[in-house]
């Protein structure tokens, strides 16, 4: 992977184009380097983005972009309970001021949103105080 991205650093490439460029399935780069808890592929396409900066609509595409089941990144990491990729999403999406409330609200084409998701996995008594969400007593 960095082989690739070095080589197309001297190209007059379109690298908001390149980052939200999806598969047959609506699968983009970001989306499956999330899968599987593959956290430093993940950090280091953000890091790429910023450095190519990426316009904010690019970035917002590249976290919201959903595949043909309707899942963004966020709900894949869910599903997968993969609460490193869930943190890591979150962190770039405060990051680039993405409303993480439209992350917590999305829904999958069956109207799933990541909290239904992440009960399916038993993240949510484990993991959610680690996204700054409280528990109400």
């Amino acid at each position: 992977m960095k082989a690739l991205w070095i080589s197309s650093k001297g190209d007059e490439l379109n690298t908001d184009e390149i980052f939200v460029t999806q598969t047959g399935d609506g699968s983009n780069a970001f989306r499956m380097a999330g899968q599987n808890n593959h956290i430093e592929p993940l950090r280091k396409l953000w890091i790429w983005a910023e450095e190519r900066q990426i316009n904010p609509k690019g970035l917002k595409k590249l976290v919201l972009s959903t595949d043909k089941n309707g899942h963004i990144a966020w709900h894949i990491a869910a599903q997968a309970a993969s609460f490193d990729t869930l943190e890591a999403l979150w962190i770039c999406c405060k990051e680039a001021e993405i409303n993480t409330e439209k992350l917590l609200l999305a829904e999958t084409g069956k109207l799933y949103t990541v909290l239904h998701l992440a009960a399916t996995n038993n993240l949510i008594e484990t993991k959610l105080t680690g996204l700054g969400l409280k528990k109400r007593k």
